[in-house]
């Protein structure tokens, strides 16, 4: 739990103000930081084949390593997975911003779906944030004792699950939000031409 309220301060203070954020300085700060990770880990990997030649049991040290690997490629995949949730929101978004335009362009009134796009906007922002700062997390099991090896294990794993969690609540909450805007377009009666956009496509 501390850990998700660090992880939103963070995002909150990466987007503040919303229209200082830059698309290419994001990309290019994300991919410094998991490149900082992966040298992280590199030197971790390291330091945890020196630990594990205190773990007599071979078995023992080929599933440290392994479930080390795991931990890392969980951790990279989901952060892979949640930028494509928020590029596939983010361009629906864009689309119910467009009709909204055209809407108000006729005349009707959209401050309420204005208001929600708003809403949505600044909900992605943070969840943009916040798997930005992800890809930046390293899990690293420490073996100090071989007794203590799957303590150290389910430490690690569930520093990882909270973390993520954290992100997946975000990253939802900036779904539902987009959500909502298509839902209060759907309310303008007939904002422009075309089919309003469908919010059964807005999901994981």
């Amino acid at each position: 739990m501390k850990k998700y309220f660090l992880i939103l301060g963070a995002a909150l203070a990466l987007v503040l103000p919303v229209a200082a954020h830059d698309g290419e300085d994001a990309h290019d700060a994300m991919h410094a930081r998991r490149e900082a990770a992966q040298t992280r880990m590199e030197e971790h990997r390291a330091d945890l084949r020196e630990q594990l030649t205190e773990v007599r049991d071979a078995r023992k040290r080929a599933a440290i390593e392994r479930i080390q690997n795991n931990l890392t490629a969980l951790n990279n995949r989901m952060v892979n997975h949640f930028t494509n949730v928020l590029d596939r929101v983010e361009d629906i978004l864009e689309r119910i911003d467009k009709r909204a335009q055209a809407a108000e362009a006729r005349g009707l009134d959209t401050s309420a779906v204005d208001e929600a796009i708003e809403d949505a906007e600044a909900a992605i922002e943070v969840a943009r944030a916040a798997v930005d700062a992800q890809a930046g997390e390293t899990y690293e099991v420490e073996i100090t004792d071989e007794t203590r090896l799957r303590a150290e294990v389910g430490k690690a794993r569930k520093e990882l699950h909270d973390d993520l969690k954290a992100v997946f609540d975000l990253v939802k909450a900036a779904r539902e939000a987009v959500r909502e805007a298509a839902t209060t377009l759907a309310q303008i009666p007939r904002p422009d031409d075309t089919q309003s956009p469908a919010t059964s496509t807005i999901s994981e």
